[in-house]
């Protein structure tokens, strides 16, 4: 087994916020990865397809730090790409 370098740690990929849509068909969630030309973080918005289980990227702008699907019922007859879009912070 090689030891770690420092190197190593750009090649890690972070998650956090881990919301599921009120239905529970969607997980949506934030990757976080290192930047080392800005010495930064980046974190981007990803949705997970608990049916299909595929997964597709939501977000670019690099600065997304959380995420969470409305819980209030009066969302429901509305299309998911209003409930993402409408509610990210």
């Amino acid at each position: 087994m090689e030891k770690l370098v420092i190197s190593d740690l750009l090649k890690f990929k972070f998650i956090s916020n881990l919301s599921f849509s009120p239905d529970g068909k969607l997980l949506g969630f934030v990757v976080h990865r290192m930047n080392e030309d800005d010495n930064s973080y980046e974190s981007k918005i990803w949705v997970y397809n608990t049916e299909n289980k595929k997964m597709f990227q939501l977000t670019s702008f690099g600065m997304e730090k959380s995420f969470i699907f409305p819980l209030h019922s009066f969302f429901k007859n509305f299309s998911i790409n209003f409930f993402i879009f409408g509610w990210i912070f």
